[in-house]
């Protein structure tokens, strides 16, 4: 049979499935899983959107029996290779259309409706997530997809590389794929949908604890044998080329231990976690070099599509840490190479379009907080900021001797005193990341100082104060901060933040002697919502602002400074005058070191959930496995 007939045939059988009722047993299933190469690009081209919609909503029976006979192939997958990879490619273009009804799963609408019609299908309808999980994850560890069974990668197994075979590659990618697809519901639900994963997702509990073992363990080896600038598993001739095998593994990870349907005690995270405790130090230094690599790209102006999967990289990285408590140790030493990539790709993304760039800002936010709530990623900023892969574009150039505390700090102040809004809701968290560095970061640069300064005097104006009712609490994170820096360091590894401190003299009186009779008529009159500031509130918290020791520092250095600043000394030498003055005796007695941890949360979550949906949608845009007119991307604050 010539290639061109098959052709025909093959679209043939699918033309007759979109358009008339097709008994169970006609030849037209037989077609399309025999066909003797149905690669992705026939598969999508003959199952048109149309064609698919078309069989979906006019011959509901013809849709449901050929998912079945997909799901049936899959189960013989292992003694039918060739039924079982053209059913995987089949299933992974009907299944994606299933979901883009709001409120219509595979599973309520496609089936229950025909369970009583002809073929025996009573009772399927319920089994079938759990059936096509069960199928797919045994054809990962199995000979299918495995050149040394149990397990297609071996990095995490016997410290080989992974072994290189394209048809077994290909297979793995396409099964990979149909989880993610089946599993993408989220993506057509609501912004306020509720908190169910879908259908597909739901079943994962339900498979055999060791075959989720096997399968999580070739994932996370796929991921650490990712080298996105080296070496990369492209898939050759289909819509999905222009996403790797690696980069599939990651998003399905991702999606895998999303945390809202299942505890960390349940056995998806079971089986997570006792990988971490064997591999934790392989997968940690895999994620650590992902991200670098993405900030490598970016530094150098490389146009490699390999590395634009850093913001699936940085979910399954909040994933772990959440989740994972050996993950967070085996992070530990590495942690500080994360601090100043992290602070980057928040800074580079904060110039993007505001669809795409909130939620890579988000992310690296979420990852540095984690982060700074460790003891040791915190102490490690004080390392030099030449070891950090790090480039902020458009900040002044890092002095010689600035560290990676600063880097953190210059962009952290970045995206606080951005022009654009949309970053507002996050100011908290990145105050919060601040406060939780700021006791172990023993010197800041001139540069770094400066913009604590000017977060200082930001939050510290009436008209900010005097807005919100909360307000008033980024003035305390920014003083608690400088006064750990002060208070538990010397003023050698400070002079700089004491000098713009005492240049900032007046703003720290203005706001020690702040009362509504004191604030202007423009600075009361921009409150928003119902509040109201009185005075009784203004000294409820004013009165616990502790600025003894700022005040203590300008109020001994300031006069001095000016006395010489007068004399003709410049900013050098006066900073020298600051440096070998000790401040113990000066300042306040040190207060406690409190560590502020991100809260899991369901309003957390869902956030991390639509960052993650919209990048995986954004990495496929080219694979049609979904219409793109069904989606719709929101901005998530």
């Amino acid at each position: 049979m010539g290639t061109s007939q098959s052709t025909a045939e093959f679209q043939g059988a699918v033309e007759v499935l979109a358009t008339e009722p097709v008994d169970p047993a006609s030849v037209a299933y037989k077609v399309l899983l025999d066909y003797p190469d149905a690669s992705v690009d026939l598969v999508y081209a003959a199952l048109s959107p149309n064609e698919v919609r078309s069989m979906r909503d006019t011959h509901a029976t013809n849709y449901a029996h050929l998912v079945l006979a997909c799901v049936s192939a899959l189960e013989r997958g292992v003694d039918a290779p060739l039924q079982a990879s053209n059913a995987s490619r089949i299933l992974c273009r009907l299944v994606g259309f299933a979901y883009e009804n709001t409120g219509i799963t595979l599973n309520e609408r496609h089936f229950k409706r025909i369970d009583d019609g002809p073929g025996g299908l009573q009772g399927i309808s319920s089994e079938l997530p759990a059936r096509l999980l069960r199928a797919v994850f045994h054809l990962l560890s199995s000979a299918y997809c495995c050149a040394r069974p149990p397990y297609w990668s071996c990095a995490l197994v016997m410290n080989t590389s992974l072994v290189h075979d394209d048809d077994l590659n290909v297979r793995r990618a396409d099964l990979v794929r149909l989880l993610l697809v089946a599993m993408a519901e989220p993506l057509f639900s609501p912004p306020d949908a509720a908190a169910s994963l879908g259908v597909v997702h739901a079943a994962l509990p339900s498979l055999p604890a060791d075959v989720v073992h096997n399968v999580l363990r070739s994932l996370f080896g796929c991921v650490a044998e990712f080298k996105p600038n080296t070496w990369s598993l492209l898939l050759s001739g289909g819509p999905s080329a222009d996403v790797s095998l690696p980069e599939l593994a990651i998003q399905l990870l991702c999606v895998m231990l999303d945390r809202q349907t299942e505890e960390p005690g349940g056995q998806m995270w079971a089986a997570t976690n006792a990988l971490m405790d064997e591999f934790g130090d392989v997968v940690a230094s895999a994620l650590s070099e992902l991200i670098v690599d993405a900030v490598r790209a970016q530094n150098s102006m490389l146009a490699s599509a390999h590395v634009e999967c850093h913001r699936e990289v940085v979910v399954l990285l909040i994933a772990l840490l959440d989740g994972s408590p050996a993950l967070r140790e085996r992070m530990a030493p590495l942690a500080w190479r994360l601090a100043g990539p992290l602070a980057q790709l928040a800074w580079s993304a904060r110039k993007n379009t505001p669809a795409t760039a909130i939620g890579l800002v988000q992310l690296a936010s979420f990852a540095l907080l984690h982060f700074s709530s460790e003891r040791r990623f915190a102490a490690e900023l004080n390392l030099p900021a030449r070891d950090a892969v790090v480039v902020l574009r458009g900040a002044p150039a890092l002095e010689p001797d600035s560290t990676i505390g600063d880097v953190v700090i210059i962009a952290l102040h970045g995206l606080i005193t951005d022009a654009d809004a949309v970053f507002e809701p996050l100011n908290r968290l990145f105050v919060t990341v601040l406060l939780n560095i700021a006791p172990y970061l023993m010197t800041t640069s001139r540069a770094s100082s400066q913009r604590l300064v000017g977060l200082f005097e930001r939050f510290a104006r009436p008209a900010f104060l005097l807005r919100k009712e909360d307000n008033y609490q980024f003035i305390f994170f920014v003083v608690e901060a400088i006064n750990a820096m002060l208070e538990l360091h010397s003023s050698s590894g400070h002079a700089a933040l004491i000098y713009g401190l005492c240049r900032a003299r007046n703003s720290i009186s203005l706001l020690k002697n702040l009362s509504l009779a004191s604030a202007s008529a423009a600075q009361r009159g921009g409150q928003e919502g119902d509040f109201y500031p009185t005075e009784f509130w203004l000294q409820s918290w004013k009165s616990r602002l502790p600025l003894q020791s700022i005040a203590a520092c300008v109020d001994f250095f300031a006069p001095v400074l000016d006395q010489l600043a007068t004399e003709g000394a410049d900013e050098t030498a006066l900073l020298a005058h600051i440096r070998p003055v000790p401040l113990v005796g000066l300042l306040s007695p040190p207060q406690p070191v409190v560590t502020h941890r991100i809260a899991r949360s369901t309003r957390t979550l869902r956030v991390v959930r639509g960052c993650l949906w919209m990048a995986i949608f954004l990495r496929n845009r080219q694979s049609s496995h979904w219409d793109g007119s069904k989606v719709s991307l929101f901005t998530v604050r």
